[in-house]
């Protein structure tokens, strides 16, 4: 159903735009120093120790209550304007780096672009307050500072320990070749597979071994076989951590690294168990012993919500973008956990094009050179003034307030009756023998 199409009547006009777009105009130096800032100090997931504390000073010179660190997650905070008498709305922050740049592959850099999600972010939050004071609107406006999606997937944490209980609605938009609101992410998990066998002289008594290397390698073709009976937009890679001392020892243990995803976080979870078996196999043809290690956290899919990104998709346009559909919103698409907090709130996640001035594409050494140019500072802007007027519709529209409140309602009733595997943040490790059975499991 689409969301946007429920809404009867609109109570947003022009006027209240223009003084919107005046507000977020008077704030766009500091964001644009924000996005600067941000890029010239890159730091790495749980380590944005400079960066958060940045953002936190930036948001109180805003104005905005703030409170940093944020849940005892040291990197994370949260601003915050307005009261409790309507919707609480999030904008979500951006500030991790990647590691692997410069000449020396030695250097974080912010190539895929979070310096920019941290300004736009602001932006739209800080011109909703400006525009507060003046045309008072029920409600709160939250900034929230969301580290570590790089690695540890931090927003996971957060939901965890409850930022977005008293949330309604939340935004983000993320640099990408093309604008559009529709594109979509996969659900993912680690899994790492250790192989235990006996060594002993490749030459002179390969008969007295067990080779993990060879259930290890059996692992890996039997994955590449799984792939012909899998669905589409599955996707399994994977790189071998341990191979074996040397080659004249038969390996007594190795370790191989898998990382699996799937459009639909409910299959992702038959094809672990698939991948699983393939292991067992191996060590059961082997006589080796396996264990299977799960990473602590599963990113989901995207539970983009209609009205939220019909409402963006709308003020886009009218600033001049012009919005790509996918036929295949998993074409391209990689894994984060902004696909876990849309499972968890009404969430819009878009892209912001940048294909018209680069074809570097995210992660890429060359999209440094687009992150924090004129020309993305000057999509900060637009992407702030868009998703700040689709906010402004949700604060100034009860209709769209109830729609949005009966899918916060369902999102908490899908959570109950089927749990979510993601929120015990826990390693799972369980181990086999050499016939494939469960002999032990840890969380």
């Amino acid at each position: 159903m689409n969301q946007k199409k429920l809404l009867t009547h609109q109570v947003l006009q022009e006027a209240d735009k223009k003084l919107l777009f005046e507000k977020e105009d008077q704030i766009a130096a500091q964001a644009d120093a924000i996005s600067t800032t941000v890029f010239r100090h890159p730091e790495l997931g749980n380590e944005e120790r400079f960066t958060s504390k940045f953002l936190a000073e930036e948001a109180a010179k805003a104005g905005f209550k703030v409170t940093f660190p944020y849940l005892g997650i040291p990197t994370s905070f949260r601003a915050e304007s307005g009261d409790d008498d309507g919707p609480a709305i999030a904008f979500l922050a951006e500030y991790d780096a990647l590691p692997g740049y410069g000449p020396g592959r030695n250097q974080n850099g912010h190539a895929c672009g979070h310096n920019w999600i941290a300004a736009s972010t602001f932006a739209a939050s800080a011109a909703l307050k400006e525009y507060k004071k003046e045309k008072n609107f029920r409600g709160r406006i939250v900034w929230l500072g969301c580290p570590a999606e790089e690695t540890t997937s931090e927003k996971i944490t957060l939901i965890n320990r409850g930022a977005f209980r008293d949330i309604d609605a939340a935004f983000q938009m993320h640099l990408g070749q093309e604008t559009t609101t529709t594109r979509n992410e996969l659900a993912m998990t680690i899994l790492w597979f250790t192989f235990l066998g006996k060594a002993s002289h490749a030459s002179g008594a390969p008969f007295r071994g067990i080779n993990a290397l060879d259930a290890l390698n059996l692992t890996y073709q039997g994955i590449g076989l799984l792939r012909q009976q899998l669905k589409e937009h599955v996707r399994i890679h994977s790189t071998v951590r341990e191979g074996g001392a040397a080659p004249n020892i038969i390996p007594d243990r190795t370790v191989l690294e898998v990382y699996v995803r799937s459009a639909d976080k409910n299959y992702l979870e038959e094809v672990i168990r698939k991948v699983v078996n393939c292991a067992r196999g191996a060590c059961l043809m082997t006589g080796c012993r396996l264990e299977i290690r799960r990473d602590k956290y599963t990113t989901f899919d995207i539970n983009q919500n209609r009205l939220l990104s019909g409402l963006l998709e709308e003020n886009l346009q009218a600033l001049g973008e012009k919005i790509s559909v996918f036929q295949d919103p998993y074409a391209t698409a990689g894994s984060s956990d902004i696909g876990n907090t849309s499972y968890a709130v009404p969430l819009c996640y878009a892209y912001m094009g940048t294909g018209e001035y680069s074809d570097a594409k995210t992660h890429d050494a060359a999209f440094l050179s687009v992150a924090d140019s004129d020309f993305a500072h000057a999509k900060i802007h637009v992407a702030a003034k868009a998703m700040a007027a689709a906010a402004l519709e949700v604060f100034r529209n009860s209709q769209a307030q109830a729609l949005l409140r009966q899918v916060r309602q369902q999102l908490i009733e899908d959570e109950k009756a089927n749990g979510n595997a993601n929120r015990a943040g826990t390693v799972l490790t369980v181990s086999y023998d050499a016939e494939g059975n469960e002999t032990g499991r840890n969380q």
